[in-house]
């Protein structure tokens, strides 16, 4: 007679060493579930969950959230005030083998804001969307804008990218991650660089720059006002 070892014991070992250190890993089955949600106008996103939104002031607000089958009840989506929330329980980290994603739907989005190593994506156009702000790992993309003041922020190593158009624009970096806004045409642009993240904007107007880190500022558009100034390794660029 002779025994046989079970291949899945250590596999089982091994998720119950990571649930009990706080990690949770995917089953790899991507399961799709709609939740309900009440109307909001911001969007905050800490978890690794990628977030796509898009606006339609013609239809109620919606959220489809897909991931792991067994990840599903760890990530947590509610509107608390007008913030619609997607987290995961202080303490609990995810590690998912299917990709997960919240597809939202809103009437009205005016800021969004990422602390987490998900990815945030406004889909088409948002004509009121005015502030954007990183400070995680997770990177911004927003196809549209059309507010007539833009303010975007990133602390962290996540990126920011930006198009459409705009009248005024802020913009600030103090992290590892760049802001990419050649492709939103504004007037003037008052722009900060104090981290290695560079900044590429356009202006037609009017552009404020500081570089006082190590990372660039390029200035598109060929602003006939103009008041830059660098004072670290970064530099200010006209093209």
């Amino acid at each position: 007679m002779h025994s046989t070892r079970s291949t899945s014991a250590p596999l089982l070992l091994a998720a119950l060493l990571f649930t009990a250190c706080g990690v949770f890993v995917g089953d790899g089955d991507a399961v799709t579930e709609e939740r309900e949600i009440s109307s909001f106008s911001r969007v905050a996103s800490t978890s690794t969950v990628d977030v796509e939104i898009t606006v339609d002031d013609g239809r109620a607000e919606a959220l489809t959230l897909t991931c792991d089958g067994n990840l599903l009840d760890d990530i947590d989506t509610y509107v608390a005030g007008d913030t619609l929330r997607i987290e995961t329980e202080n303490g609990v980290s995810l590690r998912p083998r299917a990709r997960c994603v919240a597809e939202v739907r809103a009437r009205h989005l005016e800021v969004v804001d990422v602390s987490g190593s998900g990815d945030l994506l406004v889909l088409g156009r948002a004509p009121e969307l005015a502030e954007l702000r990183t400070s995680g790992s997770g990177e911004i993309i927003a196809d549209d804008l059309a507010a007539p003041v833009v303010e975007a922020m990133s602390s962290g190593s996540g990126d920011v990218v930006l198009r459409g158009e705009a009248v005024d624009v802020t913009l600030e970096s103090s992290g590892s991650g760049a802001i990419v806004a050649a492709d939103l045409a504004a007037e003037a642009v008052h722009a900060e660089s104090t981290g290695s993240g560079g900044i590429s904007l356009f202006a037609s107007v009017l552009v404020y720059a500081r570089a006082s880190g190590s990372g660039d500022i390029i200035v598109f558009g060929d602003p006939e006002n103009r008041d830059v100034e660098s004072s670290g390794s970064g530099d200010v660029i006209i093209r």
